[in-house]
C-alpha cells in the first residue's frame, strides 16, 4: 500500500485522551499501516491533578507538563488551534504560528479519512451571574500560577490597609465546590496563605478566612462518608470553613454571594464546580 492509500485517522486533542488513543490505534493498526495526525494548540501534555500542587507552590509549572513529541514513531503531531472540521470534505483547519508573540501566523488544512475528537472539557459555570467573570479556574497552569500569586499579592495589599473591614475582605479566600479538586485546590490554598502570612508582622492568621462551598450534604461524594468526612475534619483543623448545602448563587469583584443569602466579602473567588464537555 502507497503512502497515499494508508488511511489517515486525525485525533483532536492531546490530552489523556487523545494520547491514548494515538497510541492504542498505533498498536492495533500496525499492520495497516495507518497514518495517525495527533493536533493541538499545546506541544505539551498537562497533567491536571498537579495544579494545585502549583497553586500552593510546591510544584512549579515545569514539574507538571511533558513533551507530546514522547509519542510512538508511528504517531506524528501538528501543532496548532483547530478552527475548523469540514466532514464532507474530511478536512481539519489549523491555524499555526502566534501573531501576539511575533511568530508568523498561517493557516494548514490536514485531511483526514477519520477523526477522533478528544478535545476533552471545559469548566462549567452552570450559568451562575457573574462567576465566569469573577472567579478563578484551575484547568490551566496560567490558571494555577494566577490563583498562587493573586493570594500573595492580597497578603501584600492588606499589610498595607488600616481599615480592618477591607483587610478582613482582603483576607478572605473562597472555593467553590467540594470535589476531588475543590477539596485539594482549598487544601493547597490554605495552607501557602497560613504559612506566608506569618511572614507580615502587621497581620495575623486570625484575620484569615478560607471557605470552601458546596452544594452536597458532605464533600468528595466520589468518595466513601467515612472518608469524606475525614477530610473535612482535617480541613477544619487547618482552619477552612465548611459550608455545606449551600452553593454559589452569584458572584462580583469583591463578594460572593450564597444560596442561602449570605454574602461574603472576598477578592479571591476558585471555581471547581464542574466541567462540561467541549
Amino acid at each position: 500500500m502507497s503512502v497515499a492509500q494508508r488511511p489517515r485517522i486525525v485525533i483532536l486533542g492531546a490530552g489523556f485522551g487523545g494520547q491514548y488513543a494515538a497510541r492504542e490505534l498505533a498498536k492495533q493498526l500496525h499492520e495497516e499501516g495507518a497514518r495517525i495526525i495527533i493536533v493541538d494548540r499545546n506541544n505539551y501534555l498537562l497533567f491536571t491533578p498537579f495544579l494545585t500542587e502549583v497553586v500552593g507552590g510546591q510544584l512549579s509549572v515545569r514539574d507538571v507538563v511533558g513533551a507530546v513529541r514522547g509519542l510512538p514513531t508511528k504517531v506524528s503531531f501538528e501543532q496548532g488551534t483547530i478552527v475548523a472540521a469540514d466532514l464532507s470534505s474530511k478536512c481539519v483547519t489549523l491555524l499555526i504560528g502566534a501573531e501576539a508573540e511575533g511568530i508568523p501566523e498561517d493557516t494548514r488544512t490536514i485531511e483526514a479519512d477519520h477523526l477522533v475528537i478528544a478535545l476533552g472539557a471545559v469548566t462549567n459555570f452552570r450559568g451562575i451571574e457573574g462567576l465566569e467573570g469573577h472567579s478563578i479556574t484551575i484547568t490551566t497552569t496560567a490558571d494555577a500560577i494566577e490563583a498562587h500569586h493573586r493570594a500573595i499579592a492580597l497578603l501584600e495589599r492588606a499589610s498595607q490597609e488600616p481599615d480592618a473591614a477591607i483587610r478582613r475582605e482582603l483576607l478572605t479566600f473562597v472555593v467553590g465546590g467540594g470535589g476531588f479538586s475543590g477539596v485539594e485546590t482549598m487544601a493547597a490554598l490554605n495552607d501557602l496563605i497560613r504559612e506566608a502570612v506569618r511572614r507580615y508582622p502587621g497581620l495575623s492568621e486570625e484575620e484569615v478566612r478560607t471557605i470552601l462551598v458546596h452544594h452536597g450534604g458532605r464533600l468528595l461524594p466520589e468518595l466513601g462518608a467515612r472518608l469524606a468526612n475525614y477530610a473535612q475534619k482535617q480541613l477544619e483543623r487547618r482552619g477552612v470553613e465548611v459550608i455545606l448545602n449551600t452553593g454559589i448563587a452569584g458572584a462580583g469583584a469583591d463578594y460572593v454571594e450564597l444560596s442561602d443569602g449570605r454574602r461574603i466579602g472576598t477578592r479571591e473567588v476558585i471555581w471547581t464546580g464542574g466541567m462540561a464537555p467541549n
